[in-house]
């Protein structure tokens, strides 16, 4: 039995850079470090089909989810991906590509890039370039098991649409290490191979839509039990809880787990509670009474199937090398390889170890027979290593050499083929309640004892002691050891923890009442039950116990077999005659038997049941390898009290008796009689030729047709590979063509977009090729060129003579050279004038690929330019006319205008010389001059029109008097703000001196008298 191996170390031999051949030295590693990360990470796979599901499930999430989310799809080589765009228009977080040794942040979305594979590392992100020579090219599940060693407890697993099984192999080990599987159901998805593979594992947390499933997650990670640490027990105050709990388990499963470590079972119950969002154990054993599928979930958990193919490299090859090699060549003249392989589990290391037997045998040269029984109490794990179908993703593990040699390519998995089969076979046992199987030359056990207490480690150790022959070798798991079990065992090979059994003699004790461990429900002998469950330590044991000795020592091998023809009992040796066909895991005594003596037994069980009594075939031959054997058959129905048949029979087989000795010489008398047996021995010699002759022929066709056969066997599995490559190439073209498809919808929507804006836009708009080509016009460019949409894909010649620029195609090509701008007017018929821009057009990789010419009509401005300059000639006019000296001044004193008067005025405040304040000179700059030389009016005047400026006085007027001896005159200023303020002031000197009588020359700052 096996409580489905929860190991430490990494669950599966995927194509990831090694991390040490030694798993105890993982699992202390694994053990000790803690998660990388305060946050969850989100795995997501995805493949054929993800793109619709990938954009549902980021819609329903919340805007800022307390946990990072990295994207793994099954990406083209040969084309560019825009799954960022595509997705950051779903979702608020940052959406980003992710790149080597990148902190992975809570509320960021990384997306695998092309021809890489994408693990995490201490909670970074590590790419490594795809190497072709490696095969098959499993992504997501290369990252799944990064994700469950650096995060444990934190990791979390989606698979989403796609086709084959990536992604499978991953989730077994989240589920591992505690971490949460969510997987879209098969209605919702586009392609269903990757969701069906992921639900049949059974490890699935929750089957929902892309939709609920984000609402799910999100609900998960704000349960308040999450942040509780991983592997911390749930206290010595919830004995009796958990005591409730087991008795459940017990009561519906069959299996006691109170001998099982307590940690391992408290950090699976917490993490059905976390599932389950329930917070108290109290709470959980309620749900668990009142709901029996959580205690199959629970009992499922307990038993999580998590194994692979030559798990721990090294162990395996040590095995092969320092180990079978003795083993089969020490055993006698047609003696049988026996192992056993407790907990096999889905068959993984069953048929490893079938493997390394086939290939042992093989280069020494033997042949023998192999029985390798797989046990385990999983009656789903058991189908599944019955049927010996495997998908890609479960068999990396396995070489390319042992691929092709050991398994047959079927659809979308690989089937084990007929000679490995037969070398298996697969029962459901509890090992430690069950009796143990005997004469093997190899046990293996491996990360089951970890989880076992002490005492119930000890007693396990001694049954595979007594099961194993002298010199036997038992196989333990990398953290696993034989403890105090050393008088029974010495090493063989410690790094490898194989051992050699010493042999003691003595069977395994009884269980005390402390270890007792409950039979499952379907256990065919309940009577054997209950007189066991009366045992306790010091007891003398049962006669049932007795008989079991008796029997196992001394009994034929025997057959029971009930009234459907299955088998429900073996004793004795009796399954050395049995072989599982291929196919699905069955009991029925024919096909069990179809290689052998199916057609005896049928016809015996049909005579036994006619007689009602038993009934002997003799002599019944058939080939078991290159031997005949010959054996008797003895079927016995078993009656009840009354005489009538219980419907069950046994089939004893025993070695049919040799020959008798032939008789001596007959007498005279007896010559007609010898006559005759010398003719019928004659004809049965003659017969016998005949036969033989026709069987050689047979068997020449026969060859023929294996030949043929193998030829097309060969022929399909060329073109099953060749069909694997064509469905990963469709597979990655089916997402590259859903990422165009969204792009397609995009620009459908941007071409329409920018088609209604060329058509209202009143700019002319001309979008022009490498090749100076129209490619693409607005409206309004068509109506002021006189052109129409059939002219489009006109060179830029055309555009040039339409505007008479000649130089347009040399500015073309300019501005595509120099990466620079031009513009320039011009001014076509009709007294029209046009605005052209040139700016180079680049594409969204920043390439120029042409230019874009807008024309922008500049009539109306002309129109307005040329009024105004009319209406300011005229002014100017104005105000040439006038006797004031007249100027403009803006706001930093310099002067903007001037009149004819003030250009021809002698005389001003400043009294400068003429000529000395034209346009450009500063007029405030000149009246600071003349102030700092004590001319008082120039200081007055300055200080007015700053008043002016600063908004102080509506106005400024200042009269002063400019005393000259030959020429006296009177002078009035008038500075006056323009309209807008912010332009600057008007600035007029009158002449008053034909007012003014020349005695009175007094200066005044007043509104002058007229």
């Amino acid at each position: 039995m096996k409580l489905r191996r929860v190991p430490k170390s990494r669950s599966t031999s995927a194509p990831l850079p090694p991390r040490g051949a030694n798993s105890r030295r993982a699992a202390t590693r694994k053990s000790a470090a803690p998660a990388s990360t305060a946050f969850p990470i989100v795995g997501i796979g995805a493949s054929a089909g993800g793109l619709q599901a990938l954009q549902a499930f980021f819609d329903a999430l919340p805007p800022a989810p307390p946990a990072a989310f990295v994207v793994v799809q099954h990406l083209s080589p040969d084309f560019r991906s825009f799954m960022v765009e595509l997705l950051a228009k779903h979702t608020a977080m940052r959406v980003q590509r992710a790149e080597h040794a990148i902190p992975v942040a809570a509320g960021n979305v990384y997306l695998i890039p092309p021809k890489v594979l994408l693990t995490i590392s201490a909670g970074r992100l590590q790419l490594e370039k795809t190497d072709p020579r490696r095969g098959l090219h499993l992504p997501i599940d290369q990252f799944f098991l990064s994700l469950a060693e650096d995060q444990t407890t934190r990791a979390v697993g989606i698979v989403l649409s796609g086709t084959g099984s990536d992604g499978t192999a991953g989730i077994r080990a989240i589920k591992d290490a505690g971490g949460l599987v969510l997987v879209q159901n098969e209605e919702s998805a586009q392609f269903d191979g990757m969701p069906r593979s992921a639900i049949a594992t059974g490890l699935a947390d929750y089957v929902l839509p892309p939709g609920k499933m984000a609402a799910q997650l999100v609900s998960h990670l704000q349960h308040p039990t999450r942040p509780r640490a991983a592997g911390r027990t749930l206290g010595r105050g919830a004995d009796p809880l958990l005591n409730e709990i087991l008795a459940l388990l017990r009561q519906q499963c069959g299996v006691d787990f109170s001998h099982y470590k307590s940690a391992t079972i408290d950090r699976r119950i917490e993490r059905r509670m976390n599932v389950c969002q329930i917070a108290s154990l109290a709470d959980y054993v309620r749900h668990l009474a009142h709901s029996p599928r959580e205690i199959g979930l629970l009992f499922d958990e307990l038993l999580i199937n998590v194994t692979s193919f030559f798990r721990d490299r090294a162990a395996w090859d040590t095995l092969a090398k320092d180990a079978l090699p003795s083993l089969l060549k020490n055993l006698g003249p047609n003696e049988p390889f026996r192992a056993w392989v407790a907990g096999c589990s889905s068959g993984e290391e069953a048929y490893s170890l079938a493997m390394l037997v086939a290939e042992q045998m093989d280069r020494l040269r033997l042949h023998r027979p192999v029985k390798i029984f797989a046990t385990d109490i999983a009656k789903e794990a058991l189908g599944h290593a019955a049927r010996g179908y495997y998908s890609p993703s479960e068999l990396t593990g396995v070489s390319p050499a042992r691929l092709q040699q050991f398994f047959a390519k079927e659809s979308s998995g690989y089937r084990v083929r007929t000679r490995l089969r037969e070398m298996v076979v697969f029962a459901s046992h509890n090992v430690l309640s069950d009796p143990p199987f005997t004469k093997l030359s190899l046990v293996s056990c491996r990360n089951l004892l970890i989880y076992l207490q002490g005492p119930m480690q000890q007693r396990v150790l001694t049954l595979f002691s007594f099961a194993l022959q002298q010199g036997g070798v038992l196989f333990l798991g990398g953290s696993e050891s034989i403890g105090d079990a050393t008088d029974r065992f010495h090493p063989l090979a410690t790094r490898a923890n194989l051992y050699r059994n010493r042999r003691s003699g003595q069977p395994p004790p009884p269980l005390s009442p402390s270890t007792r461990v409950v039979r499952p429900a379907t256990d065919p002998s309940p009577a054997l039950r209950r007189a066991s469950a009366r045992l306790s330590a010091g007891e003398m044991p049962t006669i049932e116990e007795i008989h079991r000795c008796i029997a196992e020592e001394f009994a034929p091998a025997c057959l029971v077999i009930d009234h459907r023809d299955e088998v429900v009992h073996i004793l004795g040796s009796a399954g050395d005659y049995l072989r599982h066909p291929p196919g699905g895991f069955t009991r029925n005594i024919f096909k069990l038997t179809a290689h052998n003596f199916a057609s005896a037994l049928r016809s015996s069980l049909i005579r036994g049941q006619q007689k009602n009594d038993t009934f002997t075939h003799e002599n019944v031959r058939f080939k078991i390898g290159r031997k005949t054997v010959a054996v008797r058959l003895h079927v016995r129905p078993m009656l009840d009290a009354q005489g009538k048949s219980t419907g069950v029979r046994l089939v004893l087989i025993e070695p049919a008796p040799a020959p008798a000795a032939p008789p001596g010489r007959p007498g005279r008398d007896d010559a007609p009689m010898s006559a005759r047996i010398t003719e019928l021995e004659r004809d049965l010699s003659l017969t016998r030729d005949s036969l033989q002759a026709t069987v050689q022929d047979l068997e020449s066709s026969n060859e023929e047709i294996q030949a043929a056969n193998e030829e097309l066997l060969a022929a399909n599995e060329e073109l099953q590979s060749t069909n694997e490559e064509l469905q990963s190439v469709n597979e990655e073209l089916h997402t590259v063509n859903a990422e165009n498809q969204s792009r397609i919808e995009e620009l459908s929507q941007l071409t329409s977009d920018i088609n209604n804006l060329l058509a209202t836009a009143s700019i002319g708009v001309l979008l022009v090729d490498a090749q100076l080509r129209v490619r693409r016009a607005s409206r309004s460019a068509l109506l002021l060129l006189d052109l129409t949409e059939a002219d489009l894909g006109v060179p830029v010649e055309t555009v040039a003579r339409i505007l008479r620029l000649p130089d347009l195609p040399a500015m073309a090509q300019r501005v595509i050279g120099r990466n620079q701008p031009e513009e320039t007017e011009i001014e076509r018929l009709a007294n029209r004038w046009l605005l052209l821009r040139c700016v180079p057009f680049r594409n969204e990789l920043g390439h120029i690929q042409g230019v874009v010419l807008s024309l922008v009509d500049l009539t109306e401005r002309h129109e307005s330019e040329k009024r105004l300059r009319d209406q300011v000639a005229i002014t100017q006019s104005v105000l040439d006319t006038m006797d004031a000296s007249v100027a403009v001044v803006d706001r930093d004193g310099c002067i903007l205008y001037q009149n004819k008067a003030w250009r021809d005025a002698e005389n001003h405040p400043i009294a400068p010389a003429p000529g000395e304040l034209d346009v450009g000179s500063n007029y405030f700059e000149a009246c600071e001059t003349a102030a700092r030389a004590g001319h008082q009016p120039a200081a007055e005047t300055l200080a007015g029109m700053r008043q002016v400026l600063r908004g102080e006085l509506p106005r400024f007027s200042y009269d002063y008097a400019d005393v000259d001896p030959r020429h006296p005159r009177w002078y009035r200023v008038h500075a006056l703000p323009l309209n807008p303020s912010e332009s600057g002031i008007a600035v007029a000197h009158f002449n008053l001196t034909p007012q003014q009588p020349l005695d009175s020359r007094v200066a005044r700052s007043s509104p002058p008298s007229s």
